[in-house]
């Protein structure tokens, strides 16, 4: 059964099917940025939406970021964040932003997607709305990512992922004030490392406007891993009777006047089997982990899986493990590792 690492809020439990096993890993190809991952039970894989590293060997600081940076996919519109090297958490660059966003169009309506961002507030910034650092603000001052269907003003469906509404308080919710909401407070927040922000939503196939699934993740270097799994309404009963989301904003809003925050490594993943997906980690322990990276799928079966390697945040694949999510968020036991058998193979292009 699906458990949660920190209390205060209540969780989605569910009946774990089989869960995902690895039975090995091909790194002969991780020289030209591939793995391959072979075992049972994986299920079927997601369709990735975007991969954004913010990396690029052209770009310096405050160059504005292009809508065809992403590794994978093109953002629809790219309204003047800027490219910086400060405080880099993976490669050389992030993305700085400041009252400005990315948006991505769905090809089609989605009522279902999986989102995993790294945010950070600049040593020394204020937190969006603050009066000084290291403090959150008394009103609501940024949503993370916005998932929009035609508007945001309580007359069609929205769900931020997720957003500051006042006094260090988080949540997943909406303008709509019919929209469900899920309080998630700042334990898990992290004033003096990057925080990597996942979350999971998958609305009720048979009534989307009754209980769905949705996961909230974080972790970071500072407080390590927080899981929270929940029940609840992805969309509301008003509005249109079509219950879909269009398009999604990154970050969804930041009050005017703020600060600028950061941002890095964007995965989006959506529709039927979002949540799939491989992570590499720093523990076998998954509950143990301060690091994770994404790294977005090639190819997806139920025995084998392919993916380009994205290095994260971590410096070489010294003790890294690998887990393999599948399409209902269940996961390996104990994490792959990656130098099984051997010394560790080396990032592309990676000296150590």
């Amino acid at each position: 059964m699906k458990s949660t690492f920190f209390a205060g809020l209540y969780f989605f439990a569910s009946a774990v099917l089989a869960q995902p096993f690895v039975s090995s890993v091909d790194t002969s190809q991780l020289g030209i940025g591939k793995l391959t991952i072979y075992g049972n039970s994986f299920g079927p894989g997601p369709s990735v939406q975007v991969f954004d590293k913010f990396e690029s060997s052209a770009a310096r600081d405050g160059d504005v970021i292009p809508s065809n940076s992403p590794e994978i996919g093109v953002w629809a519109s790219s309204k003047a964040p800027v490219y910086t090297s400060i405080e880099s958490k993976s490669g050389i660059h992030i993305a700085k932003i400041a009252g400005t966003l990315l948006r991505y169009n769905f090809p089609a309506g989605i009522q279902q997607a999986f989102i995993s961002y790294w945010v950070r507030v600049p040593n020394g910034s204020n937190y969006p709305g603050a009066s000084s650092p290291g403090v959150f603000p008394t009103t609501s001052s940024w949503k993370h990512a916005w998932f929009i269907d035609l508007d945001y003003a309580g007359k069609s469906s929205d769900l931020w992922t997720t957003a500051h509404f006042g006094k260090g308080l988080h949540n997943i919710s909406g303008n709509d004030s019919n929209t469900i909401t899920h309080h998630l407070g700042n334990a898990w927040w992290s004033w003096n490392s990057w925080v990597r922000i996942a979350v999971w939503f998958r609305a009720n196939p048979a009534d989307p406007t009754a209980a769905g699934d949705v996961l909230f993740h974080t972790v970071s270097q500072e407080k390590g891993v927080a899981e929270n799994w929940m029940s609840g309404r992805v969309f509301d009963a008003d509005g249109p009777s079509l219950k879909e989301f269009k398009y999604v904003n990154i970050p969804g809003w930041i009050r005017t006047g703020s600060s600028p925050v950061l941002y890095d490594d964007i995965y989006l993943a959506a529709g039927a089997n979002a949540i799939a997906h491989v992570e590499l980690t720093d523990s076998a322990n998954y509950a143990q982990s301060h690091k994770v990276a994404v790294q977005p799928s090639t190819s997806w079966s139920s025995g084998k899986i392919t993916v380009d390697i994205n290095q994260g945040n971590f410096s070489s694949l010294n003790n890294v493990y690998l887990f393999v999510w599948d399409k209902d968020g269940n996961r390996n036991a104990t994490g792959y590792p990656l130098n099984a058998g051997g010394a560790p193979p080396m990032f592309p292009g990676n000296i150590q």
